[in-house]
């Protein structure tokens, strides 16, 4: 949840080093979360997709569906670490990454043994998974329109706030 604001944050320091450097918040903002694989930032980008990955790898679900969705979502995260933009293959594993998550939130989160009676509590905590589960798939068709050209928010940095809210909404 954090990477993108710690990238922005960080780019943004890196830029106001030395005297004559004067760059703004705003200015210090990337199109894309990607994007800050070409800025001196490259580390901490890697670095994060690469614990997320991990994580997603160790990660032991309640069967093999669970774990092959978190395979697939971990091996996605390591191929938007390791292939820059505008590679069309990084938009692949992008995609991938974002739907596997969404997936998770909207299908697997809300599983439960039907032999027991659903509890208040869980009706509760699957509507706030389904939510999140929009909410990520709202934020990935708006990046596709922006890339695809349908509408242009490129100088609000749409890409990179759709990609946060849908990382926040996980």
């Amino acid at each position: 949840i954090l990477l993108p604001f710690a990238l922005w944050i960080g780019h943004f320091v890196n830029l106001n080093i030395g005297p004559e450097n004067s760059e703004s918040l705003i200015g210090a903002l990337e199109p894309s979360i990607s994007d800050f694989y070409h800025t001196p930032l490259r580390d901490l980008f890697v670095g994060g997709l690469c614990a997320v990955a991990l994580f997603l790898f160790y990660y032991a679900g309640y069967d093999l569906v669970d774990n092959s969705i978190a395979n697939v979502a971990g091996a996605s995260a390591i191929g938007v670490a390791f292939i820059p933009t505008p590679n069309s293959w990084h938009y692949v594993f992008a995609v991938t990454f974002f739907l596997m998550l969404t997936w998770f939130s909207i299908q697997r989160f809300t599983k439960r043994d039907l032999s027991i009676p659903i509890s208040e509590g869980k009706i509760i905590r699957n509507k706030i998974y389904v939510t999140c589960g929009i909410i990520m798939m709202l934020c990935l068709i708006v990046c596709a329109f922006q890339l695809t050209g349908w509408i242009d928010f490129s100088l609000v940095r749409l890409i990179y706030w759709m990609e946060t809210v849908a990382l926040i909404a996980f």
